[in-house]
């Protein structure tokens, strides 16, 4: 997908994010995805309860993207990024940092910060895990797939280790095919 203008992405709280991360996330997002122009989204929303799997005290990612897909419709050619604090599953995994599907993409804090593993808060490292997961499901809804090179942004985390290891941005390849020089 080679981008001829600019993306409008609406930032969206479900339930209880800091408006200070999603502040951070409307200015950060850009500077990584050149295409994309974010806004605030002025409600915040709600988790749907049947998106709740008190087995796994998880949220299945998938019905809460379908939910957003339903109740809150994307302008034409714009991406929705909903950021929650809880800890996200879709079936088949032990659990997301976030998941894109069409134009809605969403990303969970719950798992990036330090504190989940039994360390001391470091503000830096989480904001920085905070925007690799939220430019790569938005690289997703930009048409790119998980890239094979480890230190790509689209590359795919399937641990914490794989987040830190990556950068914040697009491999050339990946920008290449968005139309980002």
């Amino acid at each position: 997908m080679n981008l001829s203008k600019t993306v409008e992405v609406e930032i969206l709280s479900l339930n209880d994010v800091n408006s200070e991360i999603l502040l951070f996330l409307s200015k950060e997002i850009p500077f990584h995805l050149p295409v994309l122009h974010c806004r605030i989204a002025s409600r915040r929303f709600e988790l749907p309860t049947d998106s709740y799997d008190p087995q796994r005290e998880q949220y299945n990612s998938s019905r809460i993207l379908d939910m957003l897909a339903s109740f809150h419709p994307q302008a034409e050619n714009g991406r929705v990024l909903a950021v929650t604090s809880q800890d996200l599953f879709v079936p088949g995994l032990n659990f997301v940092f976030g998941q894109a599907m069409g134009g809605y993409a969403m990303i969970s804090l719950a798992r990036l910060s330090p504190r989940f593993y039994g360390l001391r808060e470091d503000g830096d490292l989480y904001l920085r895990r905070i925007t690799k997961e939220a430019v790569h499901e938005l690289g997703h809804t930009l048409g790119l797939m998980h890239c094979r090179d480890q230190f790509c942004v689209m590359h795919f985390s399937n641990s914490i280790l794989d987040t830190d290891r990556k950068s914040s941005d697009l491999c050339a390849t990946c920008k290449r095919l968005i139309g980002i020089r």
